[in-house]
């Protein structure tokens, strides 16, 4: 038979016995060693045996405690007591556990013994209840941390991403709070401003990841990976040709708050041009050669997992073949399609609006490229039929008071392929759909599918946003 000693006096002892009383206490019997009456609890069960009697003396504890007592509280209001109440107890036992309520500080210094400071409860919950603090479980796991509630502001880099477009690495969404309502964790679950989050991981991890979710903009390619992984074909491939592109990747690794760029040569045909790729391992560049003719779906997604990547970057070449897509697409990265200029030559962005539902999740990571970039923004309004789409042009305008980010809107009937070719210097922004994979020349006719059109706007450098085509 399982029992707990309990030593009780003061107004702590009685809400105690109260909360005690009320709630399941398990297979466990409990003495209870009391002062006075009125610490007694209104409801008892069979499970409480109650004594009273002075603690202090050594007498009355060698009755009452025996070897089957499995743990010993100790919540008395003096400290002189407390001191003498647990002297005793070890002098009876050096191995039981003993809990104490301490509201002093004191200095005792025992393995088995568990002080919980009451001026510590009183100061982490008023902390807990400040904006912009964390809250951390104390009560569960470790309490150290590995459990934490994040709220998710409005202007986050998380808001409107769904959950597996998040790297979790080393933490995990456990659950989402929304409308006093709890979502477990799915894959294609939706995270939106104002929701709570109930993140489980590494102490120090989820702190850093309080941060990025509490920090606005500025933040890309986080929270798809905190770096940029950029895919070198070597195959037929020279210096000459290349230099330039590389130039451009780490233009863009410098205008982005990525933390390292990961250059990775796959079909490498000719030794000096690897030397020469290699010219450009830094401090926060590294070069990795695949040495074998083929590199798999599974490799690249082992790859990009192992370098953290957030941001793929490609070039046309590449991108233009239809595995190459499916595999980007699989990876649910961003992805950076290298156009024909200078990446430093970038002075604005561009989102054609059509009947894709999917734009408003590009929101975000729009209005954080654009910031880090330093370029403008522009909606463009242009179809066939001049449809209004207000709802979506509303919603960026709206956010673009959040961001502090002034907004352009392009509205004209015409085809859009056609107008947006006319542009120069532009970074076009896509979301990343499975239409992105199979093409057909009918694609140019897809006014609402925006992402088909892609390959009428080659020259562009393009950004695709991952998205699920159906939330759940």
């Amino acid at each position: 038979m399982k029992k707990v000693l309990i030593i009780a006096k003061g107004e702590k002892a009685q809400k105690f016995l109260d909360r005690l009383t009320s709630t399941y206490v398990g297979d466990n019997y409990y003495d209870v060693v009391y002062y006075d009456d009125s610490i007694l609890a209104n409801e008892t069960s069979m499970r409480f045996t109650f004594y009273k009697a002075d603690p202090t003396s050594p007498t009355r504890v060698s009755q009452i405690y025996s070897k089957e007592h499995i743990q010993v509280n100790i919540i008395v209001d003096t400290k002189d007591d407390v001191k003498v109440i647990y002297s005793l107890v070890r002098r009876f036992d050096k191995r039981v556990p003993i809990n104490i309520i301490d509201s002093w500080g004191l200095d005792i210094k025992d393995d088995l013994i568990s002080l919980i400071d009451t001026r510590d409860l009183v100061s982490n919950r008023l902390v807990s209840l400040l904006p912009d603090v964390p809250v951390v479980a104390q009560h569960l796991g470790l309490g150290i941390g590995e459990i934490m509630e994040i709220q998710v502001p409005v202007g986050s880099s998380y808001a409107y991403r769904h959950i597996i477009n998040i790297e979790q690495n080393k933490w995990k969404i456990a659950a989402v709070y929304r409308n006093n309502y709890m979502f477990l964790a799915k894959p294609s679950f939706l995270i939106k401003p104002n929701d709570i989050l109930l993140a489980v991981g590494e102490p120090k991890i989820l702190k850093n990841v309080y941060k990025a979710i509490k920090a606005q903009i500025g933040q890309f390619p986080s929270p798809y990976g905190r770096n940029i992984y950029y895919i070198i074909d070597g195959k037929n491939a020279k210096r000459e040709d290349k230099e330039a592109e590389i130039q451009n990747v780490i233009n863009i690794h410098k205008r982005l708050n990525s933390h390292n760029l990961h250059i990775r040569i796959v079909n490498p045909e000719k030794p000096d041009f690897v030397d020469f790729v290699r010219t450009f391992d830094c401090k926060d560049v590294e070069v990795m050669v695949n040495y074998k003719t083929t590199f798999t779906s599974e490799e690249f997604l082992h790859d990009i997992d192992d370098c953290h990547g957030g941001l793929v970057v490609v070039n046309n070449d590449f991108f233009e073949d239809k595995n190459n897509r499916k595999m980007l697409y699989e990876s649910k990265k961003a992805v950076f399609r290298l156009g024909e200029d200078d990446t430093n030559k970038i002075e604005n962005s561009g989102l054609i609006i059509g009947g894709n539902q999917n734009l408003e999740f590009l929101a975000a990571s729009m209005f954080d490229i654009t910031s880090q970039f330093s370029i403008g923004l522009t909606l463009y309004n242009i179809t066939p039929d001049f449809s209004e789409n207000s709802e979506i042009i509303e919603y960026y305008e709206n956010l673009s008071i959040i961001y502090e980010r002034k907004i352009d809107v392009v509205k004209k009937r015409a085809n859009p392929v056609r107008e947006l070719a006319k542009e120069e210097n532009l970074l076009q922004i896509l979301p990343f759909t499975s239409g992105v994979i199979n093409k057909s020349m009918m694609d140019i006719f897809s006014v609402g599918e925006v992402e088909k059109q892609y390959r009428y706007l080659k020259k562009f450098h393009q950004i695709f946003i991952p998205v699920l085509e159906s939330e759940v």
